[in-house]
Order: C-alpha cells, then sequence, then structure tokens
C-alpha cells in the first residue's frame, strides 16, 4: 500500500447480520489487538467500508 509491502483482510459478513453494528464490533476488536502490536504496524480500516456508505444513507 502507497509502494511498500502489506496485507489485506476482509470480513464477509451473514445476509442477516447488521453491517453497522458488525463494523463497531470489529473497529473494537482491531483497537485491541493494535495495543499488542509493535509500534511500526500499522493498521489501516478506512480502505473501504460499507458501513461508510450505509451510514449516509441513514441520514
Amino acid at each position: 500500500m502507497n509502494g511498500k509491502p502489506a496485507i489485506i483482510m476482509t470480513v464477509m459478513k451473514q445476509p442477516a447480520t447488521n453491517t453497522l453494528e458488525l463494523t463497531d464490533r470489529i473497529d473494537n476488536s482491531i483497537n485491541d489487538l493494535k495495543k499488542s502490536l509493535p509500534p511500526d504496524i500499522q493498521i489501516n480500516t478506512k480502505i473501504l467500508r460499507q458501513s461508510d456508505f450505509l451510514g449516509y444513507q441513514q441520514h
């Protein structure tokens, strides 16, 4: 990413799962994970978030 080595992880939800709730749960888990990672490891969760599109539709 941006010319540097990267790993991309995707999450596929079940059809009946609430996207916004799942995104919040994943964000919380990733924030917990970040606490145990070395400082030079970066996690970017803003690349493609389906919840961003759904959030705009709710307003």
